[in-house]
């Protein structure tokens, strides 16, 4: 086991941190969306499936976006042009988003039950599904955002940095 976390360690950070940024992402999404607004969508949840689905999709999403990152981190970064890796990046968000929008509506579908009968081409067509695809690529760039600044200060420096550990100077070598 402790060589299997040593091996992969770099891949589950970026899978955890992934995973962090999605949950945040989704628990404001679902706040945004569904507090005091009312949506036309096939499907309204309550509140107890609003949190099954934001822990099952966080999860989801955080190891198809985190593997998908480090596969792009380990094998493109400084290898190909920056336009050939942006290209490669909005297809596998792509790629991620359709697998993810069939769980979604399987688990619509079967766990918590449309309005109505719906297609899946109808539950694509929703403005729902198409916000919510803009929204995946902007959480996305925010995460590999905070990620690539975190690589660039030191790994754990921005954490120190936003707590304020930099602010108060201190001797550490004396």
């Amino acid at each position: 086991m402790k060589e299997f976390l040593d091996r992969n360690r770099a891949k589950i950070r970026t899978v955890r941190d992934y995973t962090i940024g999605w949950f945040f992402a989704l628990v404001f999404w679902g706040v945004v969306r569904n507090v005091g607004v009312t949506v036309e969508a096939p499907v309204t949840p309550e509140l107890f499936d609003s949190l099954r689905m934001v822990i099952i999709f966080t999860l989801v999403a955080g190891f198809l976006f985190g593997n998908a990152n480090y596969r792009l981190e380990k094998y493109l970064y400084r290898r190909v042009p920056l336009w050939r890796l942006t290209i490669v990046g909005i297809f596998s968000v792509i790629v991620i988003m359709m697998v993810i929008y069939i769980l979604a509506y399987l688990f619509f579908q079967n766990v918590i039950g449309f309005n109505q009968p719906i297609s899946f081409a109808d539950f694509m067509s929703n403005p729902n599904a198409y916000l919510l695809f803009f929204y995946a690529i902007l959480v996305n760039i925010v995460i590999d955002l905070f990620r690539n600044v975190n690589l660039f200060l030191g790994k754990g420096n921005l954490v120190r940095l936003i707590k304020g550990d930099f602010y108060s100077p201190r001797v550490e070598n004396e």
